[in-house]
């Protein structure tokens, strides 16, 4: 096939790029199925040509065409196209030199960073930055995660851009938009993100994780000092696990922890306290994870209670559409205010007078139409003061 490959090529490319000069333009790339043959057939042209040798300008030519073309196709409104522009540029990319195959991971990179704007938190005393991501797109964003998922599954990415694809990976991890409709969307970019944490932890040495300062990975700037990148991205998933709303993500974020502490031991706090907490079959239900895996997350340890209280002030708790998923919230809010209390009796009444404080400084924040955050913040304030009479009694019980 050698001495057709090029004649192939450029009537494949001519039918992606042609236009409606093209015969039967609008019928092939109006089908799904057509447009995931075009990407098949761009991708085994490209792997077919890097067989050769030696490389010929031509060649070399050919296949930037193709990654191009490829790149474009990772925001296709249909999710099978997607999905095969992702694994294609994931193959192609692993038969590309050291040099090359660095260049198509910045290019995805890149294009995930397009359209991020990072502002200050209004509710953040010390002017933290916070993501928004209201201008990107959420197909795009879909694709490109695939492809950092696929790339890393592949051990394509050198160890020294691990840190920026983590970077990509925790923002993926809570990515999140509303439809016109008020409707969530972006639960597909995070389960493509959980797949990515899952690839990392499976195909990345301890040693080369451990090597990440978290300093340089802008999205975990949030986590205490000392954390390391594992610790990062167990509390990341413990979050995802417990608190969102789509139950293929909980389960997704599951199983990525587990294979995250089973490939790295003795790296994460209680890791498998931790894993046998946030089981894949205890985080199913919405509402046990809210409450009793939250509650039981808590107890392992500071970080993930504080982790996971923080995540309710957000679209994941006082945030949602449903009304009583913000019930469950505001229940999940007060007792593990109460938990971490409990875990220091020296501080059991500054972590409830730090929590209202918190509240009280997001309801001052608070735009008039955003009606729902103010009913789950109220409702947090409520349970945070319904676990006062239970310190106190706590706090007396343990005098002697």
């Amino acid at each position: 096939m050698d001495k057709y490959l090029i004649r192939i090529f450029h009537t494949i490319n001519s039918i992606t790029s042609g236009g409606a000069d093209f015969p039967n333009y609008e019928v092939i790339n109006g089908s799904a199925s057509a447009r995931m043959i075009l990407i098949k057939v761009t991708r085994s042209i490209a792997v077919l040509v890097l067989r050769q040798q030696p490389q010929t300008i031509q060649g070399t030519e050919l296949v930037e065409t193709g990654i191009g073309s490829l790149l474009e196709k990772l925001s296709d409104t249909d999710t099978p196209v997607r999905f095969a522009a992702s694994k294609a540029l994931s193959i192609i990319t692993l038969r590309l030199d050291p040099e090359m195959a660095s260049q198509v991971v910045e290019a995805v990179l890149d294009s995930l960073n397009r359209k991020v704007v990072w502002v200050k938190d209004p509710t953040s005393p010390d002017g933290r930055l916070i993501r928004d991501l209201s201008s990107v797109d959420a197909l795009e964003w879909h694709g490109l995660m695939l492809t950092l998922a696929h790339l890393l599954y592949r051990r394509s990415p050198p160890p020294d851009q691990l840190s920026d694809i983590i970077h990509a990976l925790l923002l993926g991890l809570s990515f999140e938009q509303r439809s016109t409709s008020g409707g969530s969307v972006g639960s597909n970019v995070r389960d493509a993100a959980c797949f990515g944490v899952w690839a990392v932890a499976r195909r990345y040495t301890t040693q080369e994780l451990l090597d990440i300062p978290v300093g340089s990975v802008f999205a975990a700037r949030s986590h205490p000092e000392g954390s390391t990148i594992l610790q990062v991205l167990a509390t990341e998933l413990t979050v995802a696990a417990s608190r969102d709303s789509a139950g293929n993500i909980r389960r997704g974020s599951s199983a990525a922890l587990q294979e995250l502490v089973g490939r790295h031991p003795d790296t994460v706090e209680q890791g498998i306290w931790l894993v046998q907490t946030v089981d894949y079959h205890a985080v199913a239900l919405r509402s046990r994870a809210l409450h009793d895996v939250a509650i039981q997350a808590t107890a392992l340890a500071t970080c993930y209670g504080e982790a996971l209280l923080d995540s309710l002030l957000g679209w994941r708790g006082v945030g949602d559409a449903e009304a009583g998923a913000r019930r469950a919230a505001g229940a999940s809010f007060g007792a593990i205010t109460f938990r971490l209390a409990s875990l220091d009796a020296g501080k059991a009444l500054r972590y409830l007078s730090d929590s209202v404080d918190t509240i009280l400084r997001h309801v001052r924040k608070l735009q008039p139409r955003q009606a729902e955050e103010r009913h789950g913040l109220l409702l947090c304030l409520a349970a945070v003061f319904d676990k006062v009479p239970e310190t106190i009694t706590f706090l007396c019980e343990g005098m002697p």
